[in-house]
């Protein structure tokens, strides 16, 4: 569920006699929000040192301090590079799979340039709900 609130569910069992029901229990659940996942990128949340560039090719996205996994699935994302000397290219994919030459420009990044992951759209398997966009992630190559 991908409220907006948390919320309270009802359940009451009865038993069912001749013609009469008898009410057993009620049993209330609560409905926790699923809170939008965070992008994970490398083997820190903060940057990539130049092992971790050239083994840059996914976007993973996970739920973080939540009771339970939820797979979610990246429908699409765009890698947008920014050099020292102004220059950015800005790249689309689809799916969570990093395309050939955004990695080839990644890999290329020097100490301080930066790369960003904006425009990432996920939905959650065998589930029916729309298609979410995160917030953009900005990583610092070091």
């Amino acid at each position: 569920m991908w409220g907006e609130k948390e919320a309270t569910v009802s359940f009451n069992y009865f038993l069912k006699r001749v013609n009469k029901m008898i009410a057993l229990v009620q049993s209330d659940y609560r409905i926790k929000k699923v809170p939008d996942p965070v992008i994970l990128l490398g083997p820190s949340n903060h940057g990539f040192g130049k092992s971790g560039l050239y083994n840059f090719q996914y976007v993973n996205v996970a739920l973080l301090n939540f009771d339970f996994d939820i797979r979610f699935l990246i429908t699409q994302c765009d890698t947008e590079s920014y050099k020292k000397q102004g220059d950015t290219m800005l790249f689309h994919n689809t799916g969570f799979k990093i395309n050939e030459e955004p990695i080839k420009e990644i890999r290329r990044l020097i100490e301080r340039e930066n790369i960003c992951i904006k425009n990432v759209f996920v939905t959650v398997e065998n589930c029916e709900l729309k298609e979410r966009k995160l917030k953009d992630y900005a990583c610092v190559a070091y």
